[in-house]
């Protein structure tokens, strides 16, 4: 009896042993109560776009229920392990992937809507900004991208660990791996902040610039160990999952291009450590991705990725399975455990405690406080967030642009600027059929914002040249006082129709002081001018007769307002544009000839409307009114060209003829054009424009029509746009033909 009630117990312990394992090892990570098993590692490797692929695997690894209790990653690696860590799954990094705009993100841009008047026409005019100083402690950018806007993203995913005192807490223990370029070591981050350490792991070198910590300067971890099995297995891994996304030598031919030879490199540099941990895997991973590089970052190839990396996954089924088995000591039940999956989501919404903007003077702070619109005490969202970094970059005065949030709400929100300390030379570039070649050269230290004396100085050089020298005081993101002189030299055909009339020749100079204020979208100016002006000995009239000319002076009052919110000069499928200018022409500050002075106002307005995706309507509309008898000529109606004041500061271009023309003292027009994007930065246009002028304002309906049309093939280079068109106008009665490449000035 008593060996019977023995038998008993045993089973009934039995028993409740095994329905007490089966309850540990469903619907749960494993706790301290869970049996007994070995520690899982997860590596990942760098290789830039290819990290879409890693995404893919992650996925089959959380469908097997692979646990994972330390993550390692390099370069791309280290930024989805740094996801991975803090609790977002498989399936949302996979979404995050997929809904980039990953050339907006790798690049240093900035929306144009939040950009000064003086960064949109730097954007919009150079063709190269580089930077120079004369002093020791003025740094000079040592890379091509900043990497701002990739940060933004990281910072946003990433709330919570902005500082972080060991990475050994977080979620799932994690170790982000970069190189030291200063004393050639490799670092394994394990602490500060997270969305640093995964900007930290991604310098290319020469492409992206270093991040500073301490007395380091970090870049890609690849550079020393691009697949970082010896760090995760340091951490405690018993059992070590590699995901590698090299796909082996490239050829002669192949690395014909920067991102192949830099990736290339880095796989030379880190070959000796890369084979020792190639053989030290459980299980070895390493998709099939050869076609695809480390900047295959379109929509297709991260698709196409992702899924590569998932059916090499479903490949490996068994050996992932063997491995589950293997981690579990081969105890019973060991496949049916499931891992509980991360279920953290980006948070949208913060309640903001105190903001504190730190690396810019007091003065400056209240502006800035106005400006980006958040207030303490509030709800703000991450669009809030992310549109103040966008219009603090928009200023084009700071190196970086950085933010993050105290780890408990009400959070503190600290944006930390990093003034630009240098100067710089810009260098705009231009090749058309009329004009040949133009060249301008502009010296300025309007990016930096540590000093309230500004100046600039630019040269074109070309058919038409000119000298500009300006001096301003004042914050150049709010409101300045400017004087300026400009030395230009005018050379340009004067065309009735198809006939040239003269060459069109003579030296102006122009001293001017203004007031200007911006705000938002908008500026506006009020200031004085005095001109000087003289050549030929005649000149025509707007009935093409004789002019004679002496050298003449002139000073003339202006006021001017300009609001623009177009989101591209060249290319826009959004937003207005309008400006506003009025003059007031005299000959000695008060009358004109000892009668009075003349006056001109100058409008325009355009915008962009979607007709259907790829197609849009392009209206504007442009006039300029004189008011005076025998008005001066210097200052009379003219239209002609591509682009607006290529050849005198009130001419207006023509589109549909490529040669100036002499017009009444009334003056208006109206374009509509119609542009489809045949694909992604190609496009066809279809011109025409319309106008009205005539010698009074009462004649103006009944007055000369003028109208053109014509079609225009372009392509968005990012040096400047490139485009060939053909025309025709009854300005210049005949068939024109354009070609142009760079920006216009």
């Amino acid at each position: 009896m008593r060996f019977f009630f023995s038998k008993i117990f045993i089973i009934i312990v039995c028993l409740l042993s095994t329905n007490t394992y089966a309850q540990q090892i469903t619907g749960h990570q494993e706790d301290e109560k869970s049996p007994p098993r070995k520690k899982v590692g997860l590596v990942l490797g760098g290789g830039g776009a290819k990290g879409a692929a890693e995404v893919g695997v992650l996925k089959v690894l959380e469908e097997a229920n692979i646990p994972i209790d330390y993550i390692a990653g390099t370069s791309i690696g280290g930024v989805v392990g740094a996801l991975y860590s803090i609790g977002y799954n498989a399936h949302f990094i996979d979404s995050m992937f997929r809904s980039q705009n990953w050339v907006f993100l790798l690049g240093d841009e900035v929306k144009r809507v939040d950009k000064t008047f003086l960064f949109k026409k730097s954007k919009e005019t150079y063709t190269f900004n580089l930077p120079f100083s004369f002093k020791k402690d003025e740094t000079i950018p040592n890379g091509y991208v900043t990497g701002q806007n990739i940060l933004n993203l990281y910072t946003n995913l990433t709330t919570g660990y902005h500082q972080v005192d060991n990475f050994m807490d977080l979620p799932i223990p994690f170790r982000c791996v970069t190189t030291d370029i200063v004393y050639g070591n490799q670092i394994n981050l394990s602490s500060g902040s997270l969305p640093v350490a995964m900007r930290s792991t991604m310098s290319i070198p020469g492409v992206f610039i270093p991040v500073s910590r301490d007395s380091m300067l970090l870049i890609d971890g690849g550079a020393l160990d691009n697949f970082p099995v010896d760090v995760v297995r340091d951490m405690g891994a018993d059992i070590i999952i590699g995901i590698d996304l090299t796909t082996g030598w490239k050829t002669k031919k192949e690395l014909s291009t920067l991102p192949n030879m830099v990736s290339q490199l880095i796989n030379i540099m880190g070959e000796r450590k890369y084979h020792e941990n190639r053989y030290a895997t459980n299980l070895y991973i390493n998709p099939p991705l050869k076609g695809y590089g480390t900047a295959s970052f379109t929509d297709s190839a991260i698709d196409s990725m992702i899924t590569i990396g998932e059916n090499e996954g479903r490949k490996l089924w068994d050996e992932i399975m063997a491995l589950k088995k293997e981690i579990y000591y081969d105890a019973p039940y060991y496949d049916t455990i499931t891992i509980k999956k991360g279920e953290r989501v980006c948070q949208s919404t913060f309640r903001i405690n105190n903001i504190e903007i730190q690396g810019i003077k007091e003065s400056d702070k209240k502006w800035f406080r106005n400006r980006i619109n958040i207030k303490e005490n509030s709800t703000v969202t991450i669009d809030q967030i992310n549109k103040a970094v966008s219009i603090m970059q928009g200023i084009n005065a700071f190196y970086m642009v950085n933010y993050y949030l105290t780890d408990d709400a009400p959070y503190d929100l600290t944006f930390v600027l990093t003034p630009k300390k240098y100067k710089l030379l810009n260098i705009g570039t231009r090749i058309d059929n009329v004009n040949i070649a133009s060249l301008l050269l502009n010296v300025s230290n309007d990016n930096q914002v540590s000093v309230h004396n500004h100046y600039s100085f630019t040269a074109r050089i070309s058919r038409n040249p000119y000298i500009n020298l300006q001096y301003s005081h004042g914050n150049f993101y709010n409101k300045r006082f400017s004087i300026g002189y400009t030395f230009r030299y005018n050379n340009f055909g004067l065309y009735s129709h198809s006939h040239k009339l003269m060459n069109f020749n003579f030296i102006s100079q122009s001293f001017e002081a203004l007031y200007s204020k911006t705000w938002l979208n908008s500026r506006i100016q009020f200031g004085v001018n005095a001109d000087l002006m003289g050549g030929r000995d005649s000149l025509y009239r707007p009935h093409y007769e004789y002019e004679k000319v002496k050298y003449k002076h002139s000073i003339n009052y202006f006021g001017d307002y300009l609001y623009d919110a177009l989101n591209s000069d060249y290319f826009p499928t959004k937003g207005y544009k309008a400006h506003v200018r009025g003059m007031l022409y005299t000959r000695d500050g008060a009358t004109y000839h000892k009668g009075a002075p003349y006056g001109s106002i100058l409008f325009s307005g355009e915008t962009a409307w979607k007709i259907v995706p790829s197609l849009y309507l392009l209206p504007k509309i442009t006039g300029r009114f004189l008011f005076g008898k025998n008005f001066p000529m210097y200052y009379q109606n003219y239209v002609g060209g591509i682009f607006d004041a290529n050849f005198f500061p009130q001419q207006f271009g023509w589109e549909t003829s490529q040669y100036v023309h002499l017009l009444e003292n009334y003056y208006v027009s109206a374009r509509v054009n119609l542009r489809y994007m045949i694909k992604k930065r190609l496009y066809i246009t279809a011109l025409s424009e319309f106008g009205k002028t005539s010698h009074k304002f009462d004649d103006l309906i009944h007055g000369k029509y003028l109208w053109g049309a014509g079609l225009r093939a372009s392509y968005d280079f990012f040096l400047g746009p490139i485009s060939v068109q053909v025309n025709y106008s009854n300005l210049y009665k005949n068939f024109g033909f354009f070609f142009n490449a760079g920006f216009y000035f």
